[in-house]
């Protein structure tokens, strides 16, 4: 488990390598408009999934190659 905080109004991505299931979970704790956008794209750089402007959000990933996922 992880936890990260992201600045107000600012991207960071992450990446997570594997080839099996994973889920991704955020919520917004504080500040500014509560709201998050979410994106994860696979290895290729293709979305996976988009989120607009969420205070949580849960994820299920079922991989089946090991290559990164980056979640933005």
């Amino acid at each position: 488990m992880y936890t990260v905080i992201v600045p107000a109004g600012k991207t960071e991505c992450y990446y997570h390598v594997t080839n099996e299931t994973f889920h991704f979970e955020y919520t917004v704790e504080g500040g500014g408009a509560l709201d998050i956008r979410f994106e994860a794209f696979d290895h290729k750089e293709e979305s996976l999934i988009k989120v607009d402007k969420n205070t949580t959000g849960y994820h299920l990933f079922k991989m089946t190659e090991m290559a990164p996922t980056k979640f933005c």
